[in-house]
């Protein structure tokens, strides 16, 4: 963006799914009503995402200062 103007550009590629994604979801989908994992604090607000598309409840808390835990709920 340059004087509050957006530019459009080609041939910037898009980076490649991360791993890391397809391994929460799987385990996401494994956990039971009451199963709780934890999870990196910085990375919370993907969890939400996630449970939405995956037609899941899963609440957090924080645990400290780098991590929570996330429950299945439904």
């Amino acid at each position: 963006m340059k004087n509050g103007k957006i530019k459009i550009e080609s041939g910037i590629p898009m980076p490649k799914t991360r791993h890391r994604s397809k391994e929460l979801v799987t385990m996401m989908l494994s956990m039971k009503v009451g199963d709780s994992f934890l999870y990196p604090l910085a990375q919370r607000s993907n969890l939400g995402a996630y449970g939405r598309n995956l037609k899941m409840k899963f609440s957090s808390r924080a645990v400290d200062e780098e991590h929570c835990r996330v429950w299945r709920i439904e």
